[in-house]
């Protein structure tokens, strides 16, 4: 397991340095939510942990410049239909990706497919180390 300041654990990678297909992450669907979108939640973790190795790949090559989620879904080989954007949102949260900044306060943006503004999110530190002990 590797934890980051934060704190929480991260099954991301075994002991080969290999992705870890399975991630368990509590709050994925709501209490209210129809047994099949709890269902779907619970069958998205098999898929969680090697998207977010692949997207972390993808944030560290492009380090330190970063990419929008949309972009290393793109470059990661994710599909733009799955929720690759929640594994991103994810990897945010686990502080192994972080948003860019061009001044203080002032995010930076580039337009997505769509044409609208799309946050860029570039590796921290924690998830350059994490990579690098993986590539080890």
């Amino acid at each position: 397991m590797n934890t980051t300041d934060a704190g929480f654990d991260l099954p991301m990678f075994d002991t080969q340095g290999e992705p870890i297909a399975y991630e368990s992450r509590k709050g994925r669907h709501r209490r209210a939510d129809r047994p099949g979108s709890i269902a779907g939640a619970r069958a998205v973790g098999y898929r969680s942990g090697t998207q977010k190795a692949r997207l972390l790949d993808a944030f560290v090559s492009a380090w330190p410049e970063g990419l929008t989620d949309e972009e290393a879904a793109m470059r990661a080989g994710v599909s733009l239909t799955s929720e690759y954007s929640k594994r991103c949102g994810e990897l945010r949260q686990d502080g192994m990706i972080a948003e860019a900044y061009v001044a203080p306060g002032v995010v930076l943006h580039r337009e997505g497919l769509a044409g609208i503004p799309r946050m860029v999110s570039a590796a921290t530190q924690a998830g350059l180390d994490l990579i690098a002990r993986r590539s080890a």
